[in-house]
């Protein structure tokens, strides 16, 4: 969950969309629009950090697998992205962590940069966030 503006975002869970899917409410808790994302899984987690929603992403889920079978189909993608959205939530960058195991999950603001867990290698990494515009 994070607040961006004037709004709330909230990821579904992974059991109730098998893609990224972000709900939209107003900070009287008004539901405004659910955003799907149909090339991207799950988010994690959000978080709002100058001007933008940042997430990190789970992957594309099969129906019928535990989250054990999901883990291990899904190695070559789980957990290595973070996606970068506007605050209209459109997609302005993917960022892909190099390395065979790596499991991102939580996210924080630092400063002018994000910090991000790494559960598969206990590390927490730090990216710089770049300018707040959108490109184009």
């Amino acid at each position: 969950m994070a607040v961006l503006g004037d709004q709330l975002l909230l990821s579904s869970s992974r059991e109730a969309s098998p893609r990224g899917r972000i709900h939209v409410f107003s900070l009287q808790a008004a539901h405004l629009r659910t955003v799907d994302f149909e090339h991207l899984g799950n988010c994690n987690v959000l978080v709002a950090a100058h001007g933008r929603l940042y997430a990190t992403e789970f992957g594309e889920e099969e129906e019928g697998m535990d989250m054990g079978e999901r883990y291990e189909s899904l190695r070559s993608q789980f957990g290595k992205r973070v996606l970068v959205l506007s605050p209209q939530l459109e997609v302005i960058h993917v960022f892909t962590m190099p390395g065979e195991s790596t499991d991102l999950f939580g996210i924080a603001p630092r400063g002018s940069n994000l910090l991000i867990t790494d559960y598969d290698n206990d590390e927490v990494h730090e990216i710089a966030v770049g300018p707040t515009t959108a490109p184009g």
